[in-house]
């Protein structure tokens, strides 16, 4: 059985909702830098780059090849599995920065009561923060 791993970011990775316009409607979206390689995180752990780079390559082949969105979950699980219910967000586009060693992109909130929560939030003026997650062992 693989451990689940969470990765939790300081404040430098909180990103700040913004609006856009989407299909005619206004809509809010997180655009930033989601994973950082090299770096320590709030637990402790530092991924290397090519580590990162290639669980990156990994999702979004598997997300291309599969047509489903890369997306997040409303707080963290405590195990490996998608929950449908708790999906809050997809990533229209998400690029790795080779020079910074940075997964940067944009987060919209889907259509789910998850993702409502975090739109409410966001216009409410609160941080949303962004968080890896993978199954491995440490």
């Amino acid at each position: 059985m693989e451990d689940l791993i969470n990765e939790e970011f300081s404040e430098e990775f909180s990103i700040l909702g913004e609006e856009e316009i989407r299909d005619g409607k206004k809509q809010i979206c997180f655009k930033g830098i989601f994973s950082e390689a090299d770096k320590v995180n709030r637990n402790r752990r530092v991924y290397p780059k090519a580590i990162l780079r290639e669980a990156f390559e990994e999702a979004w082949k598997t997300a291309q090849t599969s047509g489903q969105p890369i997306y997040g979950e409303l707080e963290h699980s405590q195990d490996a599995k998608c929950h449908l219910e708790r999906i809050a967000v997809t990533f229209p586009e998400l690029t790795w920065n080779e020079e910074k060693g940075q997964i940067v992109g944009k987060a919209v909130p889907t259509l789910t009561e998850a993702g409502r929560t975090v739109e409410g939030l966001a216009k409410s003026g609160f941080k949303i923060c962004f968080s890896t997650r993978c199954s491995g062992k440490v």
